[in-house]
């Protein structure tokens, strides 16, 4: 009399589920041994992330068996069946109860079953629930769970993968267990100065060649020597190497390896292991550090200096050719330095040579024993100092009075390579010795003499170190994340200006990609810095900013000193039409102003005639709209002017809509006399031209008879918005006959008034090409116009403007063609009585073009180009 019930299995259900404890899982099994405790309602919905291809709870009525799986990590992982029956559902799901589907794959085909590149978090129970419609119940599977993707899921490798590391210096690379591609090094990286790369062919042109290698400056004599030889062969058993010494000693580094190999890429030592060659078709066959066949150890004991010669020949130079590349000597010298030099006197660097400066005599020295670089058969005491230096930049200084002319030599360590020897002043002076490229923290040596035949009677001098003093951004200006392009940074000024000439500013990005930009500063010896001239910075970045001097003698730049962090502003700078013009009235001659955004690439304008309307849009490199360049607008009408702009790749919102109104009239225009000199008598041939009206559409010419009043008036349009006619085209004109000439245009919609009336007398037509009545223009202004080269074949031109006045200007260059058309137009800003400007030419064809000058809204003059 006892109630019991079935115990539940492992797999039955999700709260006692198969185990699957780590990956790659494998198992076979059938459906029909867990039962089905799941109902179609018990499957919970996709989540919107999921894995799916087909998903459907009739999949969830048959016979179920769960699988739990907890990664210890996040992932991706690939769950896939196989070998099963029809109408078979494999899913996903999290919770338990069940919450979610992540991950479902339905069908009623026996083709197999796939949910891959499932991502997964680790400490998250995931349930593998196989399951199939109430027919056929169950099914026999082979279920598999594995870990997706690659070793290095980034790279899309796997570790061992070959790569190419971007080194041309190394070989075999591939995929390291840290998800890197890196090489073996080559064995030139151990190559220093001692280096050559004839790149020498040798066998059926020449059998044998050399090569030198001249070695001077060193102290000391070998206590070691490797050797790295790179040639280029594919027969390697044909090839000796052989080295020779400045004693003339000779050596065997390598005799006829590796047999039909291709290529030797080697470092000589005689610590390495014996020449061994590489695998098969590897390619160079010979890679890495050997020994060499002789012993290196041979040339012990001998002067570095002098020549070194390497010997390389083909054994059988009939059949294949070889080539030289590289080859190095790696010495280790013992040198034999000098005690004076041992025991040199320290002189601390500081940014100016005051406060460095050491007072010491000559009176108890004695020539130490090197030979001097400066009258060197009259050798002088010396004495010898050191310093550590702090830049990369450094400044010696020696200084005796009266008859005392300080010679000074610097050297790179004790008994080691001379860097400067320098006398160029004549006694009594400063000796300063710029001392280039030094490494931060390595001591150098220098040793002061008279440079004269016999010792002077001036014993006292001074020495002194100095380096460009360290600066770094104004501490006011660090930490401050809300720059713009509009903003002002400033580095603090050195402890001293000595011939301070200019600045680098030094940006680097502390988010991905991390780049690092380098700024000249524009602004010369000042110290502050615009952000609109840093233009590859991005808003919402922060940066890390250095600041370095370039001054002293030299002059030499200065290293950076310590970096702050600055950030930019994430939300760009907006702009809108100026204040001053809001409200105004305009003719399509006018220009409109924005705010100034600095650095702002484009500003995109907008004028809109009422809610809801299209608006016209024009897109300006400058903060300048010239309104007769906005196609679309219309005279009469008022707009609505919206200006966003486009700043370090990022575009700004819309700024505040302000109102204008564009003239509800054409202006009068009438025989442009810089074309046509009224009264005067001209063929037929000859091309006049309307005063421009901006944006014309048309211009009608009207010739009125003032000889014969029975002749009715002659009218020619030009539709075009070209202001120029030839003469010939108006059908009608009588020769002899004087004529009223008035012309009236049409703008924006709108029909003009004619202009006041120009009389011309018509001549007989003669054979020659229409051109322009008259020549350049340079009206009473003054101002001078001067263009060169005129003429010109290139896409610029330079434009000198004198006597102009002292204050700012505006100056408006347009472009006209020979028919009047307008084909460029440009604003350019000045300050004081001469300007010079580069005028960009846009793609023009060959002929004659009218360049018209307009300096504060005043027509200056015109030069023909």
């Amino acid at each position: 009399c006892e109630c019991v019930g079935t115990p539940v299995i492992p797999g039955q259900i999700c709260d006692l589920p198969i185990e699957v404890s780590s990956l790659p899982y494998l198992t076979t099994d059938n459906t029909i041994n867990y039962f089905d405790d799941y109902e179609n309602a018990d499957l919970p919905a996709l989540a919107p992330d999921a894995i799916s291809n087909g998903f459907s709870t009739f999949y969830f009525g048959g016979d179920d068996v769960v699988y739990a799986y907890t990664p210890e990590e996040d992932g991706m992982i690939d769950v896939n069946l196989t070998n099963h029956g029809t109408w078979v559902g494999l899913f996903v799901i999290t919770g338990c109860p069940f919450e979610s589907t992540v991950g479902s794959h339905t069908a009623s085909d026996n083709l197999g079953r796939d949910i891959e590149m499932l991502p997964v978090t680790a400490g998250t129970t995931y349930y593998i629930v196989i399951s199939t419609f109430p027919f056929p119940q169950n099914t026999a599977y082979d279920l598999s769970i594995n870990v997706a993707g690659f070793d290095c899921p980034d790279l899309e490798a796997d570790f061992g993968d070959p790569c190419d590391d971007g080194d041309d210096d190394t070989i075999n690379d591939q995929i390291t267990q840290d998800c890197e591609c890196a090489g073996t090094p080559a064995p030139t990286t151990q190559c220093g100065d001692y280096t050559s790369a004839p790149g020498l062919d040798f066998g059926s042109g020449e059998a044998i060649i050399t090569d030198d290698i001249e070695v001077s400056g060193t102290n000391g004599t070998l206590t070691d020597l490797d050797v790295v030889v790179v040639i280029d062969h594919i027969w390697t058993s044909d090839v000796d190497v052989r080295l020779t010494s400045p004693s003339g000693a000779t050596i065997d580094l390598i005799l006829d390896p590796c047999g039909s190999g291709d290529n030797i890429n080697v470092l000589l030592d005689d610590d390495g292991p014996a020449l061994t060659c590489g695998p098969v078709g590897s390619d160079p066959v010979l890679f890495g550090t050997f020994a060499p066949v002789g012993n290196l150890s041979d040339f012990n004991g001998e002067d570095f200096n002098g020549t070194w010669t390497i010997e390389v020949e083909d054994d059988v130079p009939t059949i294949d050719d070889g080539t030289l590349v590289s080859w190095c000597l790696i010495p280790t010298l013992e040198s034999t330095l000098n005690p004076e030099c041992e025991n040199a006197m320290m002189v601390t660097a500081t940014p100016e040579f005051a406060g460095s400066e050491t007072a010491v005599s000559m009176a108890d020295a004695v020539a130490s024993g090197d030979a001097q670089c400066i009258n060197a058969e009259n050798p002088q005491a010396d004495m010898w100092f050191s310093f550590e230096s702090v830049t990369t930049n450094m400044y010696v200084r020696a200084w005796g009075l009266n008859d005392f002319d300080a010679a000074v030599e610097v050297y790179d360590s004790c008994g080691g390579e001379l860097l400067n020897c320098q006398n160029d002043e004549p006694a009594g002076e400063r000796e300063v010795v710029i001392v280039t490229n030094t490494t931060v923290g390595e001591t150098y040596y220098f040793r002061v003499y008279h440079a004269g035949d016999v010792a002077p009677v001036e014993q006292n001098y001074t020495v002194a170190v100095a380096h460009i003093p360290f600066t770094q951004l104004s501490a006011d200006d660090c930490g401050v994340f809300d720059y713009t392009p509009a903003d002002m940074i400033t580095t603090d000024l050195p402890v001293n200006q000595f011939l301070l000439t200019s600045w680098y500013f030094e940006f680097t990005e502390l988010e991905a990609p991390f780049n690092t930009y380098e700024i000249l500063s524009p602004n010369g010896a000042n110290p502050n810095f615009m952000l609109e001239w840093f233009t590859q910075a991005e808003y919402g970045r922060t940066y890390e900013v250095r600041t370095r001097a370039r001054m002293y003698q030299g002059p030499q730049w200065g290293d950076y000193g310590d970096a702050c962090t600055i950030g930019f502003s994430s939300v760009p700078l907006t702009t809108q039409l100026i204040e001053e013009q809001a409200l105004g009235f305009y003719n399509m001659c006018d220009v409109l102003e924005a705010d100034n955004v600095p650095g702002a690439e484009t500003y995109r304008w907008k004028f809109y005639t009422g809610f809801g309307s299209a608006p016209i849009i024009y897109d300006s490199p400058t903060r300048f709209c010239q309104l007769d360049l906005v196609e679309g607008l219309q005279l009469g009408s008022p707009y609505g002017v919206v200006i966003r702009c486009l700043t370090q790749g990022v575009v700004s919102p819309n700024g505040e809509i302000r109102l204008i109104a564009m003239n509800n009239f054409v202006p009068d225009t009438e025989l442009d006399n810089a074309i046509t000199d009224c009264g005067g008598t001209y063929d037929l041939n000859t091309v006049v031209s309307a005063v421009n009206i901006c944006a014309a559409e048309f211009y009608t010419f009207r010739f009125t008879n003032l000889t014969d009043a029975n002749q009715e008036d002659l009218l020619y349009t030009r539709d075009d918005g070209l202001r120029s006619i030839n003469l010939s085209w108006v059908v009608g004109l009588n020769e002899g006959d004087t004529y009223s000439v008035q012309v009236l245009g049409g703008s924006g919609g709108l029909v003009g008034e004619y202009g006041a009336a120009c009389e011309i007398t018509i001549a007989g037509e003669q054979d020659v090409i229409g051109g322009f009545a008259g020549g350049s223009e340079e009206l009473n202004s003054g101002v001078e116009i001067e263009l060169y080269p005129n003429p010109t074949t290139g896409d610029e031109v330079m434009m000198n403007l004198s006597n102009l006045s002292q204050e700012q200007q505006e100056v408006m260059v347009e472009i006209y063609d020979l028919y009047g058309k307008k084909v460029h137009a440009e604003i350019l800003g000045n300050n004081g009585s001469q300007m010079n400007a580069v005028i960009q030419l846009p793609e023009l064809a060959s002929g004659i073009y009218t360049v018209n000058v307009v300096v504060n809204e005043e027509r200056v003059g015109a030069k023909k180009l």
